[in-house]
């Protein structure tokens, strides 16, 4: 291998030399690494088994991760860039196809917000997993309704994806970004200000980004190069940027840090192809573990039957009904309450694995005053509330206003568009970098002044919202 395919480190005073191929390592998944030093250990062993230790004479530098929350971010974006999922039928894929019989690799595009399937921020990574693994699962038989952008039920968009790493409550739009509680735009904006965990976001244009930083090269203290991680079509990827081109980036961006980061939910790495993820007889059309609302129609596919004969449904761990599968390749189970359910097929000496599914309770109401608010009312005998949104009829804006303590105790909450400047922590010449919602504000009404409310809520298989509504409330500006 020559000199110029190799990439120089210093750990400990000593000087080594990595594999570019290899130069994901930054985002490497060590598993059992229980504090932030271990984990730098846990890189420092890593690099030294990749290359054997070669001293080279360089003052190249990469950052470690200081702190769990740091790692945490890591651990994530790679398993976004990394996942990888067996694909039943051709997929439909931003700016790609999946043919059938093959391995997708890295959690797809696909801004899906019309039915809120983003993975894995509100759909977990199982439950997209089984159903790819479904042909005629909703995955590859229901359109997201949002174009070119949105052609997958499940997926993942840059905000989602950011969100995700950095464990902020979740965003489907980078203007939002703004509105999260610790979301702060850093005081110096160039690449020497980079470090792991930070975010840059153009949530001010008509083609908003955002891309979070797994790695930060130096040489002598100074960063030359920034490895960003984004989610882009039609799957998740990293980008090395030289200093100058990264600062190429800015104004346009404004460079941003989670002062929460610190709360990043410990991360529990998947195995994607664990046999337990996949039922090879039957599966919900959404997949394992998926939520349902009480309005919609259950259907599970019956991928192979083999020799069962009959199928059985539970309810809350008691038999709710079962019947003969005779030719079928689907169940209609129709609209059920509320609970959890489990569905096995059967004979007369054995039965499948099951799959599981909750449908859910959701009661909202919504109502405008003057001034701009809106009033929420909701309530679930089965699921917890997380938030509320509203938007324009055609998905595209949807904001989403996240719920305290005293919201879920009260079952109300007051949403209101603010008419002034977020907050820039006084760094000049960025005010106007988040949502100027006074400008924005009449972008999110259609012609009739109506906006359209949803509430989001929350089972152990992940996050559900009410029904898109099929006629506004007026809005009362």
């Amino acid at each position: 291998m020559k000199n110029e395919d190799r990439r120089p480190y210093r750990i400990n005073g000593k000087e080594i030399v990595v594999n570019a191929d290899n130069a994901n390592y930054t985002n490497a998944s060590m598993e059992g690494v229980d504090n932030a030093k271990d984990a730098l250990d846990s890189h420092e062993q890593r690099l030294i088994a990749l290359e054997g230790g070669e001293v080279v004479p360089s003052g190249v530098t990469q950052d470690f991760p200081q702190t769990l929350g740091e790692l945490y971010c890591l651990r994530k974006a790679k398993e976004a860039i990394e996942m990888s999922a067996y694909v039943a039928a051709s997929l439909r894929v931003p700016s790609a196809t999946q043919s059938a019989g093959t391995i997708l690799v890295g959690t797809p595009y696909s801004s899906t917000r019309k039915d809120n399937g983003f993975v894995p921020n509100w759909v977990t990574y199982e439950t997209m997993f089984s159903a790819l693994n479904d042909p005629n699962s909703y995955a590859y038989t229901k359109d997201p309704g949002f174009g070119v952008m949105g052609q997958l039920y499940y997926g993942i968009v840059c905000a989602t994806f950011a969100c995700f790493c950095l464990g902020m409550p979740m965003r489907h739009r980078n203007y939002d970004m703004f509105t999260i509680d610790g979301v702060e735009v850093v005081e110096t904006q160039n690449a020497q200000a980079m470090r792991i965990g930070y975010f840059i976001n153009d949530g001010h244009t008509n083609t908003p980004h955002a891309m979070v930083c797994v790695g930060v090269t130096r040489d002598n203290g100074v960063v030359t190069h920034v490895t960003m991680a984004e989610s882009v079509p039609p799957v998740c990827r990293q980008v090395t940027y030289t200093a100058a081109d990264f600062n190429a980036l800015l104004p346009q961006y404004c460079i941003c840090k989670y002062n929460n980061l610190e709360k990043n939910p410990h991360y529990q790495p998947l195995s994607p192809f664990d046999k337990k993820f996949i039922n090879g007889n039957l599966m919900p059309a959404k997949g394992n573990k998926s939520n349902w609302s009480t309005t919609e129609n259950i259907v599970v596919d019956i991928i192979d039957k083999g020799s069962y004969t009959d199928y059985v449904v539970y309810k809350d761990g008691a038999q709710h009904s079962t019947a003969s599968i005779g030719s079928a390749t689907s169940i209609n189970l129709g609209t059920l309450p509320y609970g959890k359910y489990s569905m096995v097929l059967k004979n007369s000496s054995n039965q499948s694995a099951p799959v599981e599914w909750i449908v859910v309770d959701m009661q909202m109401s919504a109502v405008a005053r003057s001034g701009g608010h809106v009033d929420f009312t909701f309530s679930s005998a089965n699921a917890t509330p997380i938030g509320c949104a509203w938007g324009r009829n055609d998905y595209m804006l949807n904001i989403i206003f996240d719920l305290d303590e005293k919201d879920i105790a009260t079952g109300t909450k007051d949403t209101y568009l603010s008419t002034t400047l977020l907050p820039c922590n006084g760094v000049s010449g960025y005010e106007g970098k988040g949502s100027l919602y006074d400008a924005y504000r009449s972008y999110y009404m259609n012609s009739s002044n109506k906006i359209y409310p949803r509430m989001l809520f929350e089972t152990e298989f992940g996050v559900i919202s009410t029904d898109w509504p099929s006629s506004g409330i007026t809005y009362i500006g």
